[in-house]
């Protein structure tokens, strides 16, 4: 059995995939399953235990790229679009995973970089591309029901705002119709996406380019760049105690990170108060709820996705897909 060591423990290699190029992944939260869009079009269910091929989702996007879940790893959704950012974004297709069924396949009316399901998957929520607008469409029918404007236009820009307005990252919570967005203005919102609208829950000096919502708390987490050359300034996440009563929310504190690139992926660990983090530069971050997050040491290569609980992380070395159990690191 592989073992890397790190400043807190041992991470354990679970499987090793080779001879795949990824487009895009996540860890499906139900089960021991992983979700991954390889380039040329292939979709597959992966069992992480085993190592082997549940099921292989042949759509009609043709270079699948981003993927999500639904927090209750029910239904999967995908675009053309990779994490980061090549591809059209023109196309979305949602699978029942238990099925393998495909329950919509569907055009969206524009470019967009981002999605997240709902976790009784009625809605798709796609953020566009080169706009600062959120749309919502119905499932099955792909329905554009609904879009969100905020980011960049009613509400106040980051005072280094240069970006394009795109939404980087969106995730819903487990419960109530509530949505969280985050995008090049350096604002992360919480959306009611009932009335349309959305608070500003968290505010960066660049962007944010990963939000984060704990299914075993109401704590938000985002992440992104405090400036357009990080160096000597640390990147920042903030986390947020969200209690949705009215329009109350909290900030409960904020960690740098001491990473060259932005912050893009986070997970919240199963009590709600660990945080683990991925940059750009596939550096790996945990935070133990107070002070600076603290490096881990690794050889992991690039770093794709974190489990929903911070326990398991994907990444790619070689054309090779590893998953890896990191839980000995955040207990």
């Amino acid at each position: 059995m592989n073992l890397l060591k790190s400043l807190f423990g041992q991470a354990q290699l679970i499987t090793k995939i080779p001879g795949v190029s990824v487009e895009g992944c996540c860890f499906i939260p139900s089960g021991n399953i992983f979700a991954v869009s390889l380039a040329g079009g292939e979709i597959r269910l992966i069992d992480i235990t085993q190592g082997t091929i549940i099921k292989t989702l042949d759509g009609k996007v043709p270079e699948p790229g981003r993927i999500t879940a639904t927090m209750n790893g029910s239904h999967l959704a995908v675009i053309d679009c990779a994490r980061d950012g090549t591809g059209d974004g023109e196309k979305a297709e949602i699978w029942d995973i238990n099925t393998g069924q495909c329950i919509l396949a569907t055009e969206l009316n524009e470019k967009s970089t981002s999605i997240a399901l709902s976790t009784d998957c009625t809605i798709l929520a796609v953020g566009r591309r080169y706009d600062t607008v959120i749309d919502l469409y119905a499932i099955p029918t792909g329905e554009l029901i609904k879009t969100l404007s905020g980011h960049g236009t009613t509400l106040v820009q980051s005072p280094l705002f240069r970006g394009s307005g795109t939404v980087q990252d969106l995730a819903f919570f487990a419960l109530g119709p509530y949505l969280v967005s985050g995008a090049d203005d350096g604002q992360a919102i919480l959306w009611n996406i009932e009335t349309g609208k959305g608070f500003v829950v968290a505010k960066h000096d660049y962007i944010v380019k990963s939000v984060c919502v704990s299914p075993f708390s109401d704590k938000v987490a985002t992440g992104g760049s405090e400036s357009w050359l990080a160096e000597g300034r640390p990147n920042l996440v903030n986390v947020a105690e969200v209690r949705i009563e009215g329009t109350i929310k909290t900030l409960l504190d904020h960690f740098g990170i001491k990473a060259e690139d932005p912050v893009k992926a986070l997970s919240f660990d199963k009590h709600g108060a660990l945080i683990l983090a991925a940059c750009d530069d596939d550096t790996l971050w945990l935070w133990p709820g107070k002070g600076d997050a603290k490096p881990i040491k690794h050889n992991f290569g690039k770093i794709l996705a974190l489990s929903k609980d911070a326990t398991k992380i994907a990444a790619e070395r070689d054309e090779t897909l590893a998953i890896w159990d990191i839980s000995p690191l955040v207990k």
